[in-house]
């Protein structure tokens, strides 16, 4: 099994509010492994048996947030 994304979310916001930065962000994909493939169950097995790249939604999620944050010096 992979690791609950929801109680490991809420331990990530702890320690992030923590830090007072603005630009933090969490986000929880659902349908999605570790590597941002579309999987059906939260069985380890299903990973090697997935075809295919990154799922176009994870891909979205991480490019809205670098747009507007990469640029910064």
């Amino acid at each position: 099994m992979w690791v609950p994304a929801e109680e490991n979310a809420a331990g990530l916001r702890i320690c992030l509010a923590a830090t007072n930065n603005p630009d933090s962000l969490i986000r929880i994909l659902p349908d999605m492994n570790h590597v941002f493939q579309k999987s059906q169950t939260d069985d380890t097995a299903e990973f090697f048996k997935i075809q295919g790249c990154m799922f176009p939604e994870a891909l979205n999620v991480i490019t809205d947030w670098i747009n507007p944050h990469g640029s910064r010096k």
